[in-house]
Order: C-alpha cells, then sequence, then structure tokens
C-alpha cells in the first residue's frame, strides 16, 4: 500500500502549513486520496 500523504497518527507532529496545504489539495482533486489515508488508519488500528 502507497502511503504518500499521510501522515503518521503514533508520532505527535505537526506538518509545516505548506504541507498541509497540499495535501487538503490532494484530497480534494485526488477522490482515492481519502480511501488511501482510511485505509491507513483502518491498517494502523
Amino acid at each position: 500500500m502507497n502511503t504518500v500523504a499521510n501522515t503518521n497518527k503514533d508520532i505527535a507532529e505537526k506538518p509545516p502549513l505548506s504541507q498541509r496545504i497540499v495535501v487538503a489539495m490532494l484530497r480534494v482533486l485526488l477522490p482515492p486520496q481519502i480511501d488511501n489515508e482510511k485505509a491507513a488508519e483502518f491498517l494502523r488500528s
């Protein structure tokens, strides 16, 4: 599974604003991005 643009929720880190903006744009422009994030969260838990 590809984990590009996924954050590790086990680590308490805050990505820079520029990175958060890019990830937000990916979520809007690439619908599979949201599915990838949900799948990664499912596998993590």
